[in-house]
């Protein structure tokens, strides 16, 4: 999952219309669980060993159907997980509102921070950073100014742990420009 990417929004609608886990914590966690589930399963159906006979081929248990193999390999499953969970989808939802090019929105206050600074965003559904200079005064030169000079794309992200540990991953495997961290509040939607 791709936090405060363009494509974020959809990405989590989906996520959470199929109830997958959408960040790589989840996911792991996820994995872990089944692979726990198929040990204790595999242990549970190995046959005894005993002085008899080897074991047929008609007493071996047949595997778990893929929905049992889902329950036992999620023990919590009345309790919505990942993209599913209501708080996740909340979340994501604003975070998605977050990044329309709206007033008071992540590009309206990026404009604002650096007015003399020419800015593409990127639209929704599109692939890449958030934000991208294309001329003007670089934001590295504003006074007080964190940006870093020469880094010339940006990416809002929540000021969370998950959200800097999403940029980082980010960084290192999907763009090759080098790129700046937007970080915003999560519960104001306010650019930091």
């Amino acid at each position: 999952m791709i936090i405060g990417s363009s494509a974020q929004g959809q990405t989590i609608i989906v996520a959470a219309q199929s109830g997958t886990p959408f960040c790589e914590e989840c996911e792991k966690r996820k994995k872990a669980l089944a692979a726990q589930a198929a040990q204790a399963q595999a242990a549970k159906d190995a046959p005894e060993e005993t002085q008899d006979a080897p074991a047929s081929a008609t007493d071996v248990p047949a595997p778990p159907s893929a929905p049992a193999a889902a329950a036992a390999s999620n023990s919590a499953a009345s309790k919505p997980k990942g993209g599913a969970h209501p708080e996740t989808k909340k979340a994501a939802s604003f975070g998605s509102t977050l990044h329309s090019d709206k007033p008071g929105k992540l590009p309206d206050q990026l404009r604002q921070k650096f007015p003399e600074t020419q800015l593409e965003f990127t639209k929704p559904g599109q692939a890449g950073q958030d934000v991208k200079v294309v001329g003007g005064k670089h934001p590295s030169e504003y006074e007080g100014s964190t940006w870093k000079p020469g880094v010339d794309f940006g990416d809002f992200k929540p000021d969370t742990p998950s959200g800097r540990a999403t940029f980082k991953s980010d960084q290192k495997n999907k763009w090759q420009e080098e790129t700046q961290l937007l970080p915003y509040d999560p519960k104001t939607g306010k650019l930091k």
